[in-house]
Parts: structure tokens; C-alpha cells; sequence
């Protein structure tokens, strides 16, 4: 990926966390069974997105575990749309932007 790519989701908060995995899925290559998506320390794994509490301004962390670290992708929301910056932790927790 290139560095510094970013997309844009449209979100609802109604929308099913297993509508909006496959929409990721679809967008960015990650198997829905491969991403683990979190929001103020909770995982995403059913119900609806204002289950979780998503709304204006929220964050949502995608994690995948990978060979030498994991991929974290850190999705801001902001009028129900989002922006996603790529990132790489390390095991040691470095940290690279993609």
C-alpha cells in the first residue's frame, strides 16, 4: 500500500458491524474472519454500529494479526464518514505509517 493512503467510508450508525466488515473487506483485501475491529476498548464482533456506541468523531481500530506484527488501521469518523490512516506495530511497538 502507498504511503499515506486514505479512504472514505459511509457509515449509518443502524448498520450491522458484519455489514460494515464486508464493506471493509470488500474496499481494502482483509478477510472478514481476519479483522478485528475495536472502539473505546471493546471488540466489534455483532449488532449494530450505535451499539458500540460509533457515532460523529469516533474512532475505530482495525487489528489483523500478521507474521512480525500486526496491521492496525485507525478509521476517524466525522459526519458519518470515515478516514482511514495505515499503520504497522511491531511486536516491539514501533510503529510504521504506510
Amino acid at each position: 500500500m502507498p504511503i499515506g493512503l486514505k479512504h472514505k467510508y459511509d457509515v449509518k450508525p443502524d448498520e450491522a458491524v458484519s455489514a460494515f466488515k464486508t464493506t471493509v473487506e470488500s474496499r481494502e483485501g482483509v478477510a472478514v474472519s481476519q479483522q478485528r475491529l475495536i472502539h473505546e476498548g471493546r471488540e466489534m464482533m455483532e449488532g449494530t454500529l450505535a451499539d458500540y456506541k460509533v457515532r460523529e468523531m469516533s474512532t475505530i481500530d482495525m487489528t489483523m494479526r500478521l507474521r512480525g506484527g500486526h496491521l492496525t488501521r485507525f478509521i476517524c469518523h466525522k459526519k458519518r464518514t470515515c478516514t482511514c490512516a495505515f499503520m504497522i506495530t511491531s511486536q516491539t511497538g514501533d510503529q510504521t505509517a504506510l
